[in-house]
């Protein structure tokens, strides 16, 4: 015999599936969602340009010029937190 479900389980799943479809509706509204990138840092000498790249597409998401003083080739950079929903 299965236990006997409660008014307040439903509510919950309930409340549970609303903030989640507002949570979501949010994202397809601004066409942004929150979430970490894995991103790194290339160096092109040849260019003498610093690139920030996401690892998962591809994109250059910060470029600058290389200072002077730089020796480093490639390091790891500050994740951008907010990306286009495709």
């Amino acid at each position: 015999m299965h236990a006997a479900y409660r008014p307040s389980d439903y509510k919950d799943k309930l409340d549970a599936a609303r903030n989640e479809m507002d949570r979501l509706s949010v994202i397809i509204k601004n066409e942004h969602e929150p979430r970490a990138v894995e991103c790194r840092w290339i160096d092109d000498w040849e260019h003498n340009m610093r690139r920030c790249v996401r690892q998962d597409s591809g994109e250059v998401v910060d470029e600058h010029a290389i200072p002077d003083s730089s020796t480093a080739r490639s390091t790891a950079c500050p994740q951008p937190t907010v990306v286009r929903s495709r």
